[in-house]
């Protein structure tokens, strides 16, 4: 009986410090309860988003099914401000981008860009990833949710011969969260401009020393560990040379490729604590950018 009542208690802080942090994060955003209702309605139900979560952070990639009738989901919780704020700025506000396209998902991860595109109706989503196994997760959210206009392949997007056999015919490339887990820039997006998308929409990832700098600059760093399903990919090393280019490198690049940039919009996707102060500081700076040509 007592353990129950811990277990329980446990839950209910739990439930409490995520209904805080949430608020928090409201109002850093500075978005309206409106706001956040009226981005909720155009993405699909969280349950899809929170069970290929779920399994990736258990790392669970089989028996899907069994997992998903086993599984359920937390009923406090909903698509996380940040994330609907994210979300917001990559896909929502460049729907005009996405609806009755074809699109291409570079490094789609568990596939919830490319299930998002499915509900604003894109004509086709194409999800690529290098790490096989989440490309399982990605499938079965999109066929869960009612989509068959899908496939996902194992694709290393290092390898030129794989990656232009998945271009063909693509009209919009979503390039989210990739770019600063590499170290060829350059050469992937040269390699991407070859397709026959005439829309690329790149998040990134800006690091502090290279944020809001108006030249080029990319920051190096050996630190990403390829065991950790969520950075750089490389069969040989466990730790690997990634960089992170700044916003106006980026520009420079694509302007050289022949793209024309639409707009830019910077985002956060955390708060931390401030050493020796009680106030909160965002931090994992983040821009999207879209180019067409």
């Amino acid at each position: 009986m007592a353990e129950k009542t811990k277990t329980k208690t446990n839950y209910n802080i739990q439930e409490e410090k995520f209904k805080i942090d949430q608020l928090l994060t409201q109002e850093l955003l500075q978005l309206s309860d409106s706001d956040i209702s009226d981005i909720t309605r155009k993405l699909p139900d969280k349950k899809y988003y929170e069970f290929s979560y779920h399994m990736l952070f258990n790392n669970k990639f089989d028996n899907l099914e069994k997992e998903w009738q086993a599984w359920k989901p937390w009923d406090i919780w909903t698509y996380p401000v940040f994330d609907l704020n994210r979300f917001n700025i990559i896909m929502c506000q460049n729907a005009k981008y996405i609806h009755n396209k074809k699109i291409l998902d570079i490094g789609c991860n568990i596939g919830y860009l490319s299930l998002f595109s499915l509900y604003l109706e894109c004509k086709h989503v194409t999800g690529i990833d290098v790490r096989e196994e989440k490309l399982n997760i990605a499938d079965f959210i999109c066929n869960k949710a009612n989509f068959s206009n899908h496939t996902f392949k194992k694709v290393n997007i290092h390898n030129c011969d794989s990656l232009n056999k998945v271009m063909n015919g693509v009209e919009t490339i979503i390039f989210s969260g990739v770019l600063y887990h590499v170290s060829n820039h350059y050469e992937i997006l040269r390699n991407l401009s070859n397709s026959d998308a005439d829309t690329m929409i790149i998040e990134n990832e800006e690091s502090p020393e290279g944020r809001d700098k108006h030249t080029p600059y990319i920051f190096w760093h050996d630190r990403d560990n390829t065991k950790n399903m969520m950075h750089g990919y490389s069969k040989d090393h466990e730790h690997i040379l990634v960089g992170k280019p700044n916003q106006a490198w980026i520009n420079m690049a694509m302007k050289e490729l022949g793209w024309k940039l639409q707009k830019t919009e910077y985002l956060v996707m955390n708060l931390e604590k401030k050493t020796n102060h009680r106030s909160l500081v965002p931090t994992d700076h983040r821009c999207c950018s879209v180019f067409v040509r």
